[in-house]
């Protein structure tokens, strides 16, 4: 995964951009959460020991292995 931000000009609130690099880069998946949602996953995002994304759902699957 790769998180970024990029400008939208002058006094324009910039956008946030989660790339999810799937199957070691054979298809990639983009999710554009506001400046609110992304500081919502971030958390869960850090703390997951795996990520999956859902491609039918377009859902990111938390997960913690014990």
């Amino acid at each position: 995964m790769h998180a970024n931000w990029s400008s939208q000009g002058p006094l324009v609130a910039g956008k946030f951009s989660f790339q999810l690099i799937l199957d070691d880069g054979a298809q990639e998946a983009l999710v554009m959460p506001t400046a609110k949602d992304g500081k919502l996953l971030r958390g869960p995002i850090q703390d997951a020991d795996t990520l999956f994304w859902d491609v039918d759902k377009e859902a990111i699957i938390y997960g913690k292995i014990d």
